[in-house]
């Protein structure tokens, strides 16, 4: 038997031995007595002690190291999620020529791409609606121009007898 015990706040390790005894050529029997052992564990608490100081340094460090590691890693992440902030902002501002760089093949790289595709559809739409718009315009002016010749014609006519008809009273 073995149990470890503090005595006089020191560790130690006592074991219990039961002494036996033996005849010639008889089967060994307890005598009844108990040895004990007391072995000082103080190089062994020495040990423990330092295996937990050195844990805790390398624990410390481990951690530090871990934290520095995420900052880059999360650095990483967020710089082309701020480019695309940036670029939708640019955007927003009627900058429509804006185009994100997509590199790589993660998700955000994904979204780069269906960001700069969404681009240049909307600058495509915007381009057309210009070109509508001034065809449209265009057209105005031309039925414009068109109504006004016989219009003054007609006007002119009006006068006329207007002045016609003003003459006969």
């Amino acid at each position: 038997m073995f149990q470890r015990m503090n005595v006089d706040g020191k560790p130690r390790l006592v074991v219990g031995m039961p002494v036996m005894y033996s005849g010639e050529g008889t089967e060994p029997r307890l005598s009844g007595l108990v040895m004990y052992l007391e072995v000082p564990q103080t190089t062994e608490a020495g040990y423990v002690e330092a295996m937990v100081r050195g844990i805790e340094r390398a624990t410390l460090v481990a951690l530090c190291l871990a934290v520095v590691l995420a900052l880059l890693a999360a650095s990483g992440v967020l710089r082309p999620v701020r480019a695309l902030r940036r670029a939708t902002r640019r955007m927003a501002a009627g900058h429509l020529d804006v185009r994100l760089d997509a590199t790589g093949s993660d998700e955000l790289a994904d979204l780069s791409h269906s960001f700069n595709e969404m681009a240049a559809e909307l600058e495509r739409t915007v381009r057309e609606l210009r070109r509508l718009e001034a065809q449209g315009r265009r057209f105005v002016a031309d039925v414009s121009h068109e109504l006004r010749t016989p219009l003054a014609a007609m006007s002119m006519v009006t006068d006329v007898l207007d002045l016609e008809g003003k003459g006969d009273r």
